[in-house]
């Protein structure tokens, strides 16, 4: 450190939130404020002026950071058309995960995450949980992964919920490597929907047999 100036510790800071603990690009200096802050109630004597991993951890954590998969992620069984999802990723840049109710959708999702923010640094994830218009007026710093869980209802087709219709496939042909989309959808749901036929290009079957 007494051989680096303020713009190469910078770096060298940067490159360890981004690549070592995956804090994504969009909450990176918002965590590194809340690094700052907590060494320097620590120089003033805070907790002895000892500063512990658990604690360190718990702020990058809380800025989306990684330290560790999830058990849950850790003991992940893999569905046997993986690197199908994985090619439409690395093709088209977004997926639609569709299968009846139970069969790991969710957890697929997050599994591909997990394993996307490996490979691009800084990846943020973003909920859509609103409709067409939070996905069209989103303004998080790419990269980007868009998570659409169930965007015609979780349990049965809900009507206000059509301008999917149109619109998720509009969205999937204007993905991008640093603007990836993922939705996830029961199949009963989104036959309801009428919607499959607009999609069918991205769409990725997750059943039992899978």
């Amino acid at each position: 450190i007494g051989n680096e100036d303020e713009e190469r510790l910078a770096t060298d800071i940067k490159t360890l939130l981004t690549e070592s603990f995956r804090v994504p690009n969009a909450r990176l200096e918002e965590c590194r404020q809340a690094l700052r802050e907590q060494a320097r109630v620590r120089i003033g004597g805070a907790g002895g002026g000892r500063w512990t991993r658990a604690e360190l951890e718990r702020v990058i954590r809380r800025h989306d950071g990684y330290l560790a998969s999830s058990p849950e992620l850790d003991h992940f069984v893999y569905p046997t058309n993986w690197s199908e999802l994985r090619s439409a990723m690395a093709k088209r840049h977004a997926a639609l995960i569709i299968g009846q109710s139970g069969t790991g959708k969710t957890m697929a999702t997050r599994k591909l995450y997990d394993e996307l923010r490996h490979e691009v640094p800084g990846l943020s994830r973003v909920a859509i949980t609103l409709g067409p218009e939070q996905l069209r007026d989103d303004t998080t710093e790419p990269p980007v992964l868009y998570d659409i869980e169930d965007p015609w209802g979780r349990y049965d087709f809900e009507p206000k919920s059509r301008p999917w219709n149109d619109q998720l496939a509009l969205f999937f042909g204007t993905a991008r490597p640093d603007r990836m989309i993922v939705a996830t959808s029961r199949l009963d749901v989104a036959q309801s929907a009428g919607a499959l036929e607009t999609v069918k290009p991205w769409r990725i079957g997750l059943e039992a047999e899978h």
